[in-house]
């Protein structure tokens, strides 16, 4: 069992970490905020594309995590 908040576990991971691992640390945690902001707000809320990609690489997480924003804080989504 951890005792420590998860941010700081976190921020620790990036901290101790190489740059690559930093990224996918610190891009991993944005992807996850944001899916959190829209499943509280919309109990039933998928990304559009979801389940029709997967994540392989880096550079994969970077574009979901970019649609997850684009379609969290776009209105005329």
């Amino acid at each position: 069992m951890h005792n420590t908040p998860p941010l700081d576990y976190y921020w620790n991971l990036v901290k101790y970490s190489r740059e690559d691992e930093c990224v996918y640390v610190v891009i991993e945690m944005v992807r996850q905020g944001t899916l959190l902001i829209n499943r509280m707000n919309n109990k039933e809320w998928k990304t559009p594309f979801e389940g029709e990609y997967q994540i392989e690489k880096l550079e994969d997480l970077y574009y979901a995590t970019v649609q997850t924003l684009f379609c969290t804080f776009n209105k005329n989504f």
